[in-house]
């Protein structure tokens, strides 16, 4: 399928022919009268020509999963061994319970020692209220003896929130898996201190889980070229464990806004890998070939064959009835692989152009014949 390039791409490409042409003219204009002329001349030719954007990246886990404690404390017992699979639910950490214990205790026996008051609290509001409806006591106590009701339940009522905390705090010293994967590190040790996760902090990481079932490789693209990729864009990729065997994979995420990586501006673009080998782990580095067009068995010349002139493309083609006078054409160009041009039309098959300008070659025919 042709694909159009990018009036920057196009841009780019004619300003490095520019440059190539003015470089062989200063080249060629002291030396080539050491060169043959098969050096000197190239032949329109049919071959494949394929523009590919080249990145590289590193494989990560699509999904991973950073485990830490939401209460602070010292690790009592790790369960779990780096490289380990876990299932959903399966314990991992259990953390010192000595110190919620204590606390526990300490609310049990504060709600033990405001029960009493509230029932004997409800008591005389009870026989104050059946008072007060007999006119036998006054407003005042009767309204007294509510308040002291209403105090005596609300410190009950905290000494049970209290120990719902710390028995909340209790259940979460038992730390088990938040998915099905595998373990990939485990940063802490038995013994070790850890802060609990909270709005303020981070936490402490105890260790973390990622489904290596799937994987992507994070890479940065230009914002030049990042036009050209596209959602569910086929790729393949090479790493240093199989560098002759490319991998397929897909795009499946393109950030909408650019990010600084290394002092360069760029968007961050995520590919699926499409196959699970063992020979893929994270942390790996990937070179990923984005292929942007391709064109089967087109008519073709070396870029430096092609020269410009107020944006229009044109060729020296050789002419074999008069080797000092060759001839110029105008020519169409199509895809540019930085290494070759589509010619659309212009030329033929098989017919030989010269890669010097022509006054260049002109100079060095006569001084053949001297």
């Amino acid at each position: 399928m042709k694909t159009k390039i990018t009036l920057r791409r196009a841009a780019f490409a004619a300003v490095a022919l520019a440059l190539l042409a003015w470089a062989g003219k200063s080249f060629f204009s002291g030396s080539s009268d050491t060169l043959s002329d098969d050096r000197l001349t190239a032949r329109a030719e049919r071959r494949d020509l394929r523009v590919t954007i080249d990145s590289s990246g590193e494989i990560e886990p699509l999904i991973k999963v950073d485990v830490k404690s939401e209460v602070s404390g010292k690790i009592e017992k790790i369960f779990v061994n780096p490289g380990q699979t876990v299932q959903s639910g399966d314990l991992l950490v259990r953390m010192d319970e000595k110190d919620l214990l204590s606390e526990k205790a300490s609310a049990e026996t504060d709600l033990e020692g405001t029960n009493p008051p509230l029932q004997r609290a409800i008591r005389d509001f009870n026989r104050s209220q059946e008072l007060f409806s007999k006119k036998l006591v006054s407003r005042q106590i009767f309204d007294n003896s509510r308040t002291d009701m209403e105090i005596a339940k609300n410190n009950y009522e905290k000494a049970q929130r209290r120990l719902q905390i710390v028995a909340d705090r209790l259940s979460k010293t038992t730390i088990r898996s938040p998915m099905h994967g595998t373990v990939l590190t485990i940063p802490v040790s038995e013994g070790q201190v850890v802060v609990a996760a909270a709005s303020v902090n981070a936490g402490t990481t105890l260790m973390s889980i990622a489904d290596l079932s799937q994987l992507s490789i994070n890479t940065l693209i230009n914002q030049v070229d990042v036009a050209q990729i596209r959602h569910e864009h086929e790729v393949t990729f090479t790493t240093d464990a199989l560098p002759q065997t490319p991998i397929k994979g897909r795009v499946h995420f393109i950030a909408p806004v650019a990010t600084v990586k290394n002092n360069i501006k760029g968007f961050e673009v995520r590919v699926l890998v499409g196959e699970n080998r063992p020979e893929i782990r994270p942390g790996m580095s990937a070179d990923v070939l984005f292929p942007i067009a391709e064109i089967k068995n087109a008519l073709s010349l070396p870029v430096s064959a092609v020269f410009f002139e107020k944006n229009q493309a044109f060729v020296h083609v050789k002419n074999p009835a008069s080797p000092s006078n060759p001839i110029r054409r105008e020519v169409q160009t199509g895809l540019n692989t930085f290494h070759h041009i589509e010619i659309k039309s212009g030329i033929g098959e098989d017919e030989d152009v010269l890669l010097i300008p022509a006054d260049v070659w002109r100079d060095k025919n006569k001084k053949k014949k001297y």
